[in-house]
């Protein structure tokens, strides 16, 4: 079979006649590996002439230029009748080399491509330098060529980033334009084109939104430096490209909240403003502080904190502002803030340290409670005179028991002892009459005690070894049945806890002063008393079927008062409820101060 002969080959060929030349080294060799043929560029390239080489085996003639390989290669193509070509390195060089077999030996091509080999090792070291660079950043890198008007992009961050499966790829720009967001295309343009243009801008950085392989969109921050040539003209642009959506989120969710916040705050119905602390300035403030103070918003932005309180107090601010510069610092105190009319508010205000903008500042929030210290001190001025009436029904109530006591013995008492002095004057003389007059005299001084007695009953509430109301209520009854035109019916609940010795006394009192005005008023002929406790309450019911009034009436007495007024002290109320011939009801309702046990006693008198 005959091969045709490379160009090269044929080149080769040619220049082993003498006198011609070729770049490319040739020489042949016989079937014993003699050299027969040796052009003057293989002369240059191992620095042998031809002389020196013709008629000498390969081997003797260069021993450490070829190896075994290089002898493998040429037994190969000799073997095989074909030309092989492989490239070889030998002597310090790298060497590209056909072997053609011919009819007589072999042919031997060869040209010294060393430098185009360093160069391509230079390259291939940089490409993995270039590689170790993309693997070091997640962002993906592009390469866009402005003469050729394509993008190289560098796959694997691609693919990770935006699910685009290629590898080292290169694309027309157009196709750039299919994965920005419709939306974003014609800033992002407008802004690369003026870049562009500009021969002083070296770099060109825009944010938009890029379209990944599954049709979502990621938000990405691309920046490119442009190299351009002498002229300034952009030649050349490498890029990298950013997925930064996550960032961009959390952004729009800090935002949200802030709007949120900000809602918060402008909608608060309390007064709230934000400050500098360093400068004091008001930074921040809300609708219900504008419209409380009676700015506008403008106005009050203007605004200093010192300018809100009288001068009295603007001291005091500077050093707790002072005091208090700190990121946490909190406050609670009540102030007194001048409104745009020069109007005096007494506030409470607690306040906390914050971030506001970057900037240390503390957020105010404001009660205006001048309303509540005014209500306040209308309650207090009402319950002195609720004291002061209290007192005097008190001392009225003690005027009028001494008044009755003091009649009782005046026009009962001391008339009943001036009659027993009498009849004792009279026996110290008459002698007959004595006897007599000593058993009257003794019926009469029985008759006072008994009635000192029931005065006393009346003045001093009845003690038992402990104190118990329904005892006690029971022996006020049993003092009334003597003598009194009525029947009294009294039920006790089973469940009626014992008191306070104080709070028993108040219902005994109560209790005692209602039988005394139906024995005055009434004309009753039942009375009807009732105790019972309910839901941490105790109650006293005093009723009669007597003549009854009407309560609306201006009355001259304290009795019913008086027994309000002993309810009040309590926290109870008393009240009454009647109508002319319909008797009266008296309802009484203590809160009970504490768990206490149940009173033994029986349930009917």
């Amino acid at each position: 079979m005959i091969h045709a002969l490379p160009p090269l080959l044929q080149r080769s060929l040619a220049s082993l006649a003498p006198g011609a030349t070729d770049d490319a080294a040739a020489f042949t060799l016989d079937r014993q590996w003699q050299v027969t043929h040796w052009n003057a560029a293989a002369a240059s390239l191992f620095g042998r002439e031809a002389h020196d080489t013709i008629g000498q085996p390969l081997w003797q003639a260069f021993p450490d230029t070829f190896d075994a390989a290089f002898y493998q290669q040429c037994v190969d193509a000799a073997g095989l009748a074909r030309p092989v070509h492989f490239e070889y390195e030998g002597a310090g060089r790298w060497l590209d080399c056909i072997v053609y077999p011919c009819s007589d030996g072999l042919t031997c091509v060869l040209e010294d491509i060393s430098a185009p080999k360093a160069e391509a090792a230079r390259v291939a070291q940089l490409h993995d330098i270039y590689r170790n660079v993309f693997q070091a950043t997640s962002d993906a890198i592009w390469h866009w060529n402005l003469d050729e008007d394509f993008v190289f992009r560098h796959g694997e961050h691609f693919r990770k980033q935006f699910g685009y499966d290629i590898v080292d790829t290169v694309f027309p720009t157009a196709l750039w334009h299919e994965v920005v967001h419709p939306d974003d295309m014609q800033r992002v343009l407008r802004n690369l084109e003026t870049v562009l243009a500009d021969p002083a801008q070296p770099h060109w950085s825009d944010q938009y939104r890029y379209k990944r392989s599954d049709g979502s969109f990621a938000h990405v921050l691309d920046t490119g430096y442009i190299l351009r040539d002498d002229t300034g003209r952009a030649r050349t642009m490498i890029g990298a490209l950013r997925d930064i959506t996550e960032t961009e989120l959390a952004k729009q969710a800090l935002l949200e909240s802030r709007n949120q916040y900000q809602q918060l705050f402008d909608s608060s119905p309390l007064a709230k403003w934000i400050y500098d602390e360093r400068t004091l300035r008001i930074l921040e403030v809300n609708r219900a502080a504008l419209k409380q103070y009676g700015y506008t918003r403008e106005a009050f932005l203007q605004l200093n904190l010192l300018d809100l309180h009288p001068k009295k107090e603007q001291r005091r601010v500077l050093q707790l502002s002072r005091a208090g510069k700190r990121s946490d610092a909190r406050y609670e105190g009540r102030w007194h803030h001048l409104h745009r009319d020069g109007s005096v508010a007494a506030v409470e205000i607690a306040s906390t340290g914050i971030t506001y903008e970057g900037t240390d500042a503390t957020i105010a929030v404001v009660h205006d409670i001048t309303e509540q210290l005014r209500l306040q001190d209308t309650m207090l001025r009402e319950k002195i005179l609720r004291q002061k009436e209290l007192t005097r029904v008190i001392l009225n109530t003690q005027e009028k028991e001494r008044h009755e006591i003091a009649t009782e013995l005046h026009d009962n008492i001391n008339q009943v002892l001036t009659t027993i002095k009498l009849y004792l004057e009279i026996a110290l003389t008459d002698e007959a009459a004595r006897p007599a007059l000593i058993e009257k005299s003794y019926r009469q001084t029985q008759a006072v005690i008994n009635e000192i007695r029931s005065l006393c009953r009346t003045i001093i509430a009845p003690t038992h070894t402990e104190p118990c109301l329904v005892h006690n209520i029971r022996d006020l009854i049993a003092s009334y049945e003597p003598v009194a035109p009525f029947t009294v019916h009294f039920d006790a609940a089973p469940d009626f806890p014992a008191l306070p010795p104080e709070m028993s006394l108040t219902l005994f009192r109560i209790t005692q002063e209602a039988l005394n005005n139906v024995v005055k008023y009434a004309g009753a002929q039942n009375i009807w008393i009732t105790l019972s406790a309910k839901k941490g309450c105790v109650r006293l019911k005093v009723r009669d079927d007597g003549a009854g009034f009407q309560p609306a009436r201006r009355r001259k007495g304290v009795g019913i008062t008086n027994m309000q007024n002993r309810a009040s002290l309590y926290g109870g109320r008393a009240t009454i409820s009647s109508a002319p011939g319909l008797g009266c009801t008296l309802e009484v309702e203590l809160p009970v101060p504490a768990p206490a046990t149940t009173d033994v006693r029986t349930t009917s008198a």
